[in-house]
Formats: C-alpha cells, sequence, structure tokens
C-alpha cells in the first residue's frame, strides 16, 4: 500500500485530495486537462487508490536497480532546502521505497510541452545586481557539474538533480533517481517537445561527461556529481524517463 501525503502531512486518498492537499503554486493555470500537474495526479489514482502508473512500473521493472522495488510513500510537491539563499526546490513529486536493504528516493519531474525553465545564462542576465541567484547558480553548478559553465543549460534542470541529492540525503536513502514522466498528446506543440529533449539531453551530457540521448524506460547511471555545501556527494544518481500518452 502507497501512502501519499500532501504539503502539510495530510493523508490524501483520492486525486481530489491530492489536488487540494498538494496543488501546485500557480494552480490556476496548471491545473488542466493533458498539463501535466492535473495529469500525474490523476495517472496515480486511475484505479482509486493509489498505485504506481503502469508505464513508471515498466521501466521499474525494466532496470536491474529498480527492479524488485516496493513504492511505499509519496509526496507531491514537496520542498527541498537547496541553500541559505531564500526559497527551496518543489519536486512535481517525491517517492521512497525499499529494495532489499536498499533505501531509494525518486524525484519526478512532470513535463507536457512547458520548458524547463529559463536558460540559465539568460537568467543571470535578467536579475538585479542585488539578487542571490548568480551565489545560488554558482554554488548549484560547481555541486552538480564541477568546474563546467552551466550558462548553456536549462536553470529548471540544475536545481532539479541538485534538490533529489539533497533529499535523498534528508530522508537517509542509499540511491537517488531523478525521473521525467512527460505526457503526451495532440494538443502539445512537437517544437516544445523537441527543444525539451534537446534540453534534457545537453543537460545530461555535461552530467554524464558523453553524449546522451535518453529514451524512454531507460535508466541511466550510476553517475557521482562533485558535491558541496548541501549537495551530497556520496549518493550514487540514476535519470530515467518515461512518457504517457493520452
Amino acid at each position: 500500500m502507497i501512502k501519499v501525503y500532501g504539503k502539510n502531512n495530510e493523508e490524501i486518498h483520492s486525486e481530489r485530495e491530492w489536488l487540494n492537499y498538494a496543488a501546485p503554486a500557480k494552480k490556476e493555470g496548471h491545473l488542466k486537462d493533458l498539463r501535466s500537474a492535473l495529469e500525474l495526479a490523476k495517472c496515480w489514482f486511475r484505479d482509486g487508490e493509489a498505485k504506481v502508473p503502469e508505464e513508471l512500473q515498466l521501466l521499474l521493472d525494466a532496470n536491474d536497480i529498480t527492479k524488485g522495488l516496493v513504492i511505499s510513500e509519496a509526496y507531491p510537491e514537496k520542498e527541498t532546502r537547496l541553500d541559505n539563499y531564500g526559497k527551496g526546490r518543489n519536486h512535481d513529486l517525491v517517492l521512497l521505497g525499499e529494495k532489499g536493504k536498499e533505501r531509494i528516493l525518486l524525484s519526478v519531474e512532470a513535463k507536457a510541452d512547458e520548458a524547463y525553465g529559463k536558460m540559465i545564462g539568460e537568467y543571470l542576465k535578467s536579475v538585479s545586481v542585488r539578487s542571490n541567484v548568480p551565489n545560488r547558480i554558482e554554488q548549484l553548478t560547481f555541486s552538480i557539474l564541477g568546474n563546467k559553465t552551466s550558462e548553456h543549460l536549462r536553470y529548471q534542470l540544475l536545481h532539479a538533480i541538485a534538490g533529489t541529492l539533497i533529499e535523498a540525503k534528508e530522508l537517509g536513502t542509499t540511491q537517488a533517481i531523478f525521473l521525467v514522466h512527460e505526457f503526451h498528446s495532440d494538443q502539445l506543440n512537437s517544437k516544445n517537445i523537441t527543444r525539451n529533449t534537446t534540453d534534457l539531453n545537453a543537460f545530461l551530457s555535461d552530467l554524464f561527461e558523453q553524449p546522451i540521448n535518453l529514451e524512454p524506460n531507460q535508466l541511466l547511471g550510476p553517475v557521482s556529481v562533485n558535491g558541496g555545501e548541501f549537495v551530497p556527494e556520496g549518493i550514487p544518481l540514476y535519470v530515467g524517463k518515461v512518457v504517457t500518452y493520452l
């Protein structure tokens, strides 16, 4: 049985309760059919109770690191403190599971055709001189990518990977997985989907230090990061993707 908890630790037993207790901050723009926030909630309650979606279960069963993994807890919209510079990372969904003696965390990033945030270079140009954004980006970049530059990468992917590892440490897990869950329909902009694929692969290519073309149901890793004040260096990180066709 999977226990689902809201932002204030409320127990969630239905899609409606998920949307009441764990809605995204800008829910008016996100809680629509065919958009990722609503479709993520729907797919976890397809049978009226919390259950791992079939497409995610296929990925878990197809990879050695996750085969036999039993998901026990789910936390929609869980916030992770990234540093000392203010608001943290809001995961679309954090999952906790066990496989034998291993305790594994999955951070799910749900996507329709919205971008992975701004390009880091553009973002840096847009902030004021008093902003803490440059300090945050510098620290996160070093923690995840070492001495590489990150201006050509998407900001959301940088703090998503950092948040995944930080939360894994906070919850005492031995493995961490960052998972993109895409929701495709004929009403989406195909150019935006292609852009997201390109941006994700670009980030992963820098992270893994080799050309990456991540396919659905594929789980890459493990990879180790540089680490920093908040980001742990010793937790193996995997990255995967699943697609739901609506």
